[in-house]
């Protein structure tokens, strides 16, 4: 069963939201990201705070949504989240910062495998929990986020975990598709990447500080290992 076409939607149509302010971005290029780049890791003590709602960052439990994971507080860690809240502080007046998901247990790391089957991980939107990788979201630097606009969570040109190929962050760069959506993912990219974050190209909503494709992009020794509370 492809629970990706089963899930009720939580994020609204951008439609009618102004992009003036992102007129001036350039177009999304896919990073380079060689999976066969070994990094070495710092292995930061770097403390997982929660990530409060404010008037620019909110958390929109995706996954307690769905019946896929119970209820949790969002959290990452210190250095990411203070980045997060550089990214939200840089964008438009009126626009903000949902954030879908954070770090994560090797145990929701699992169960989201099984929620989704084992497609999912052979189509490379979700991480593996084999011996010896380490899952992005388990390190407490990757987050799933949209932008909002006057408070309402944007679908960028498709839902949160939609796993197809217009998922890709630079998938409606080409010429003919949505203008509207391109514009919105420019000015999410622009403020993640402002603020030192790396994006996964598959996953226009995934971004991440300090973990091994972020360090591989930046050609940076990792920041982070699997973080435990």
């Amino acid at each position: 069963m492809d629970q990706t076409q089963k899930q009720p939607a939580i994020l609204v149509s951008p439609s009618g939201v102004p992009t003036d302010a992102f007129d001036h971005l350039p177009p999304l290029v896919a990073p380079k990201d060689d999976p066969k780049l070994a990094v070495g890791c710092d292995d930061l003590p770097e403390p997982l705070v929660p990530i409060v709602d404010s008037q620019l960052i909110t958390y929109l439990d995706a996954y307690d949504r769905w019946g896929a994971l119970p209820p949790r507080p969002a959290r990452l860690r210190s250095g990411a989240f203070e980045r997060l809240q550089e990214a939200a502080a840089s964008l438009p007046p009126g626009f903000g910062l949902v954030v879908l998901d954070s770090w994560r247990t090797i145990e929701d790391q699992q169960a989201l495998a099984e929620f989704y089957g084992s497609q999912s991980i052979a189509d490379g939107f979700l991480a593996p929990t084999t011996p010896g990788y380490i899952p992005p979201h388990t390190t407490g630097g990757a987050v799933d986020l949209t932008l909002s606009f006057e408070g309402r969570p944007l679908a960028l040109g498709t839902e949160f975990d939609a796993f197809v190929d217009q998922a890709a962050t630079d998938a409606f760069e080409a010429d003919g598709c949505d203008f509207l959506v391109r514009q919105l993912r420019r000015g999410l990219a622009a403020a993640m990447s402002g603020a030192g974050f790396a994006p996964y190209w598959r996953e226009w909503w995934h971004w991440s500080w300090g973990d091994d494709r972020w360090a591989r992009i930046n050609k940076r020794t990792a920041l982070y290992k699997i973080a435990e509370l």
